[in-house]
């Protein structure tokens, strides 16, 4: 069963979405004004929902939770909004009692599966909280990673339909959204058919490529395809590492701390998906706020208005608002024929 696309008659549009903690709330904003510019443009009544416009939904983390909210859950916009809200505050305002920094996570992970059973409960029809991944005419994932067998950017992918080769588990959708949020430093790893997961933003934070790949292999090579759209949660500050002193010989804390940032940046990926389809002018899209975010740690959940307060000075320059323009017009169907392309042009599976 693959995920659906080709039947409609319309083009393949793809939307990837990075890992960031509660800043992830500026992948809502910057969604919310697309989602708002296609309902102005289409002359709809109801608030639009970005599975109706996506083909493929994926993310990372954080993404990968906002991506079941839009496309397991098909929720809008709006809504998605005040779940992921609801969920930051909740999550990230109880810590763990005790000061033992080799506890496995800062935050109780059962307040986040609580808080996601609740929201499976409340907008799933049938299944509530045992739900399982894969649905009928649904294309999306979620990345983790393999505790014991990180691979940079060969994450495990929790799928909502059975892929032709090497199909997910099949697990129930709470499951996949905490293997995906399990970062070693926030949660405790994630179990599902005694195989351990962590977060999948270490080594492949901004998922686009994975995404890329997952298209050509279940849609066929012959499919049109006109957007492929990744977003971020703020451009990475630079990393550097200076010469050791004091503690930092024994406990290279600047070290680490730069090697992570390697390994869940998402920049880089970002433009090598740039520099490889270059050559097809308007598909690939990549929005993420410049300034602003990399300041606001992962956890800080009372830092979400000033999240999307930096999100909307984003969104005001000319440059991102003409990249957003472009966007509605592929989601609308009204991008120029030359800028239409063959997914077989991106590559084989």
């Amino acid at each position: 069963m693959a995920p659906p696309g080709t039947q409609q008659g319309r083009p393949l549009r793809l939307l990837s979405l990075d890992g960031g903690g509660i800043r992830g709330i500026s992948e809502l904003v910057i969604l919310q004004e697309i989602m708002h510019r296609v309902k102005m443009a289409g002359n709809l009544k109801e608030d639009p929902r970005p599975a109706d416009y996506f083909d493929m939904i994926c993310g990372t983390s954080t993404g990968g939770l906002i991506a079941i909210l839009l496309g397991r859950l098909r929720l809008s916009v709006p809504e998605a909004m005040l779940q992921y809200t609801r969920l930051a505050k909740t999550v990230f305002s109880d810590k763990k009692n005790g000061r033992n920094f080799l506890q496995d996570g800062l935050f109780k992970a059962t307040n986040l599966e609580n808080v996601i059973r609740g929201v499976l409960e409340d907008k799933l029809r049938t299944g509530g909280a045992k739900a399982k991944m894969i649905e009928e005419g649904s294309g999306g994932f979620v990345c983790a990673m393999l505790a014991k067998n990180i691979k940079i950017n060969r994450p495990y992918l929790f799928r909502t339909w059975e892929a032709a080769k090497n199909p997910s588990h099949n697990c129930m959708i709470w499951e996949a959204c905490r293997a995906t949020s399990a970062a070693p430093r926030f949660f405790k790893r994630m179990i599902i058919n005694e195989e351990e997961y962590i977060d999948g933003s270490m080594g492949c934070n901004n998922p686009v490529e994975v995404l890329i790949t997952e298209a050509i292999c279940e849609f066929a090579a012959e499919a049109e395809i006109s957007c492929i759209l990744s977003i971020g949660t703020g451009q990475s500050p630079v990393s550097s590492v200076d010469a050791p002193k004091y503690l930092q010989k024994f406990l290279p804390t600047q070290l680490i701390d730069a090697l992570k940032n390697m390994a869940t940046s998402s920049d880089a990926t970002a433009e090598s998906a740039r520099n490889r389809l270059r050559e097809l002018d308007g598909l690939f899209h990549r929005l993420n706020v410049d300034k602003g975010l990399d300041k606001i740690s992962l956890e800080e959940w009372d830092k979400l208005s000033d999240v999307k307060s930096h999100t909307h000075v984003y969104l005001d320059s000319y440059e991102v608002s003409h990249e957003i323009d472009e966007i509605v017009d592929s989601l609308l169907g009204k991008q120029k024929p030359e800028k239409t392309y063959i997914l077989g042009r991106l590559g084989t599976c």
